[in-house]
């Protein structure tokens, strides 16, 4: 019973840290025995250092606001250091008073109490009590002054919270960042930042011209124009081209990706484009566009994934984003001259694409935690980034 005891704790408090979900790193805390009250906000990635049979206990009173990456430590000793002859193991209980704001990686040390509307600023490590309305800072923390009043202390502290866009109004276009049926929803999103996340991985800041092709109203066009690329993006859709225009892409056309363009450029993205066009062609037209050596990156499925399995088992079979397996991609980019630099998976959700189901975070969670990405041979989706190479 002990071994189940740990193991479940273990478990929880991987949940308790997880970057996605705050709902659950609070239910985590309460279910290992901690005290969180009502409108207290739990950062992403926060660490609890305790033993898996707990002893001590954290106290969060109501509308405490803990940033991201925060460490609070229950018990603390020197493990199988021959220290532990001479050192005492640390342990005791954490409080947090009510309407205290904790930075971005602070560290709490056993047995420190936080009073009423303290401030930890961001970076601290907290070895001792905190008094109630002062703010500290520093490593040791160490007094920086008082506050005269509650009202002094900001009404949203900015954290890690989830953004909500309720209030933005849908596209015509349905594959809109804005759209709600489209990518304006939780299946969206975190495909959306999975895919943006590998794009920036591998380029970097000198491969300034990039190609968006099938590129949309600029899911990534706007963010990469953003960071100081210059962006061009094709698509068949003249409502995207619109919105591209619109929203101050100015090297927007409606045109097929087969159609060549006179420039050359760095990089050449195209993100989730298999449903309208093969592989084959599209390949074919980023070697064309790309400079010598220049970034492809594109996103595929796979066809040995138990989901394309279940889909042909179906009467009306689904329409699938290119159906090649891993090693397909692997063997169709070497003849079309293109060397891998990764492949990677993801979207290992049992929702549809453009599904709001508030459990997304959670198995975007576990894919993150037990490292499904490395699973190339049953991935749902695969990410590749490669490079031009002479014929």
């Amino acid at each position: 019973m002990k071994e189940l005891s740990e193991i479940k704790n273990k478990f929880l408090f991987l949940l308790s840290g997880n970057p996605y979900y705050g709902k659950i790193r609070i239910w985590s805390l309460r279910s290992l025995g901690f005290e969180v009250a009502k409108d207290a906000y739990i950062g992403a990635n926060l660490t609890v250092i305790s033993p898996l049979q707990i002893r001590n206990k954290i106290y969060i009173e109501p509308r405490v606001s803990i940033a991201p990456n925060v460490t609070i430590i229950l018990s603390s000793h020197p493990n199988n250091s021959l220290l532990r002859n001479v050192l005492k193991t640390i342990r005791g209980d954490v409080i947090i008073g009510e309407d205290s704001w904790i930075g971005t990686g602070v560290i709490i040390y056993p047995g420190v109490t936080i009073g009423k509307c303290a401030v930890l600023a961001a970076g601290s490590v907290v070895t001792k009590d905190v008094e109630s309305y002062t703010i500290v800072s520093g490593i040791p923390a160490k007094f920086l002054r008082k506050i005269d009043s509650v009202d002094l202390i900001p009404d949203e502290p900015v954290v890690d919270k989830e953004i909500d866009n309720s209030s933005l109004d849908p596209q015509d276009y349905q594959w809109d960042i804005k759209n709600p049926n489209g990518y304006n929803n939780k299946s969206g999103i975190y495909k959306t930042k999975i895919e943006l996340d590998f794009i920036l991985k591998y380029i970097n800041k000198g491969q300034k011209a990039i190609l968006d092709m099938g590129g949309g109203s600029g899911r990534f066009a706007l963010p990469l124009l953003n960071l100081g690329h210059d962006v061009t993006v094709v698509d068949l859709n003249a409502e995207a081209i619109k919105i591209c225009s619109e929203r101050g892409i100015n090297k927007a056309f409606c045109r097929d990706i087969r159609d060549v363009l006179p420039d050359k450029f760095d990089v050449v993205i195209a993100i989730e484009l298999f449903l309208v066009t093969t592989p084959s062609e599209v390949f074919d037209a980023a070697y064309k566009q790309l400079k010598q050596d220049g970034i492809f990156i594109f996103v595929g499925t796979n066809k040995k994934r138990w989901r394309y399995k279940l889909h042909n088992l179906r009467k009306v079979k689904a329409k699938n984003y290119g159906e090649f397996t891993g090693k397909e991609y692997k063997k169709l980019l070497k003849s079309s001259n293109f060397e891998i630099i990764k492949m990677k998976g993801f979207n290992w959700m049992p929702f549809r694409v453009n599904s709001d189901n508030r459990l997304i975070p959670f198995f975007a969670f576990i894919e993150k935690a037990l490292k499904l990405n490395y699973w190339i041979n049953q991935s749902p989706w695969l990410l590749v980034a490669c490079r031009k190479t002479e014929k």
